[in-house]
């Protein structure tokens, strides 16, 4: 039986009672991905795709750093190399967004001659991965599980949130969509006289934006599936 903090009515779980719950749902939280079957084709196009992805980060952030320093020092030759490191950040997203399409197709295909094989495959993958998490949530305190669900089901709210007002919610628009748009901003910019400068700034910027965006997405993602397991942990509690 777990002890409760009497000094609080008993009603709030104990501290070691919290802790013992808290580090199950960090494991479950840091888990890795599960990864779907693959060829060797799609594996190595993700590979390429991530290759991509985080050079264009790279090479946006150091763009970020150089405007900042053309802009303060008014100075020709970094708003030159603003201007490279704006076209290479953008050759570099064209790529990864290629290798992503081609890699999109290939998967459609799979999906298209069993379409439900994958989705099966992962739920059972998931399913037996997490049984250590629920039997350790089935011995622990159901205050504690209650208690550290409420909390972790307003910080992931409260995540998502943050996230939105800053890069915006890539998961309602779409990637592609939202990489279609930043061509189209970008090229508008460009057809603009004198503002060959602020198209290669903002270009870089919306797609280092974009790809925070895509990064919060995946993490609300896992957050959810550790709610879900704490609800059942709370559930099954009262059986």
């Amino acid at each position: 039986m777990s002890k409760l903090d009497h000094d609080n009515g008993g009603v709030i779980p104990s501290a070691s009672d919290i802790e013992a719950v808290m580090a199950i749902v960090t494991d479950a939280t840091t888990a890795s991905e599960l990864l779907l079957p693959a060829s060797p084709i799609e594996l190595s196009l993700d590979r390429l795709r991530r290759w991509f992805l985080a050079h264009a980060a790279r090479v946006a952030m150091v763009m970020l750093g150089v405007a900042g320093l053309a802009l303060y020092s008014k100075s020709q030759p970094l708003a030159n190399t603003t201007l490279t490191l704006g076209i290479i950040a953008q050759l570099l997203a064209l790529a990864m967004m290629i290798t992503t399409i081609v890699g999109g197709i290939i998967f459609a295909n799979g999906l298209r001659k069993n379409p439900y094989g994958m989705v099966l495959e992962r739920v059972r993958a998931l399913a037996y991965r997490e049984r250590a998490h629920i039997d350790g949530f089935a011995k622990c305190s159901p205050y504690a599980l209650r208690y550290v669900l409420l909390c972790y089901r307003h910080e992931r709210n409260g995540y998502e949130k943050r996230g939105g007002m800053i890069a915006g919610a890539i998961d309602k628009i779409g990637i592609f969509p939202a990489l279609a748009a930043l061509v189209l901003l970008v090229w508008n910019l460009l057809n603009i006289p004198g503002a060959v400068g602020w198209a290669a700034f903002f270009g870089p910027l919306l797609f280092a934006f974009y790809w925070m965006a895509l990064a919060s997405a995946a993490l609300t993602q896992k957050m959810d599936r550790v709610i879900a397991l704490l609800e059942y942990g709370v559930q099954s509690s009262k059986i």
